[in-house]
């Protein structure tokens, strides 16, 4: 699933789990977030390459978030 966000602009919006200090501070602009908890950010993007750059600004791992799922009713 992680590669999902690395290579795929499939998810409208990601969990970024134990994010460095001063993560939210390095993000770009268009990103919004949407939750957050001690230990993970909600963050959506429209943004071309949205995971790839949540990794550039530092995350160390980010998942798919928003998606349907194969379960959708």
């Amino acid at each position: 699933m992680a590669l999902v966000m690395r290579l795929s602009d499939a998810a409208p919006s990601a969990l970024v789990l134990f994010p460095p200090k001063g993560f939210v501070k390095e993000l770009p602009d268009g990103f919004a977030v949407l939750g957050y908890s001690n230990i993970t950010l909600t963050i959506a993007s429209d943004t071309k390459g949205f995971g790839a750059k949540l990794y550039d600004s530092g995350a160390w791992l980010v998942l798919p978030a928003g998606l349907k799922g194969c379960l959708s009713l």
